[in-house]
């Protein structure tokens, strides 16, 4: 009787363990599956860097001529707007794509300007003056050199769009991503800006001005 006994007490015992161990296989399937991985900050985004690293960013991007990754820098609904001055009249081409521009009187594509912006070395100041005549005292060309980053009121407040022969739903366009615009980036040595606007926090390049002072 005593050994019947312990044979039941024993095969309780191990449906109890059986129980158990399913139990916890149950908890486990149910337990929440961990949170995917969170998406890579895109290469224009401001959260956890300033405009300056952004910008040397950029100019890498020209250096080794990644039109993909330059592309990331343009907003999909706002575009960008190149402006040329290859006469009287200024010349913007709206991009989307930068591998496809093409200079509208050399026909070069956007990336031949690299050579000429090897070094830029920003400096958050005023930006400088150009003085087309030269004077005594006052020679021709910039009143600074290097590389300048300021607000972007000047090009705000810039009208050559309303003398490019565009339409009037165009011009409009322009004049309202205008309004976006919060840093101008100019270049002394080739005379080229870049006008920058934050959006959602993130950095686009809107506006970018391939032209040599003087030189309509």
């Amino acid at each position: 009787m005593k050994f019947t006994f312990l044979i039941h007490a024993n095969c309780f015992i191990m449906r109890t363990i059986l129980l158990l161990l399913l139990l916890s296989g149950v908890l486990v399937s149910c337990k929440p599956q961990s949170k995917p991985a969170s998406r890579t900050i895109p290469p224009t985004s401001s959260e956890n860097t300033n405009f300056k690293k952004v910008f040397a960013r950029f100019l890498a991007v020209i250096q080794t001529a990644d039109a993909d990754t330059f592309n990331q820098f343009i907003h999909p609904d706002y575009n960008l707007h190149i402006l040329e001055q290859p006469g009287a009249v200024p010349q913007f081409t709206k991009v989307t794509d930068i591998y496809l521009f093409k200079m509208h009187f050399s026909a070069k594509p956007f990336f031949s300007i690299r050579q000429e912006l090897s070094v830029c070395n920003l400096q958050e100041e005023v930006l400088p003056t150009f003085n087309c005549e030269g004077q005594v005292n006052n020679p021709a060309g910039y009143n600074k050199q290097g590389c300048f980053v300021a607000d972007a009121q000047a090009f705000q407040k810039n009208p050559a769009h309303l003398y490019a022969g565009l339409s009037n739903s165009e011009k409009q366009q322009i004049a309202e991503i205008k309004k976006l615009l919060s840093k101008t980036v100019l270049h002394t040595g080739t005379g080229y800006q870049f006008h920058w606007g934050n959006i959602q926090g993130q950095w686009y390049v809107l506006f970018i001005q391939l032209i040599t002072p003087c030189s309509a």
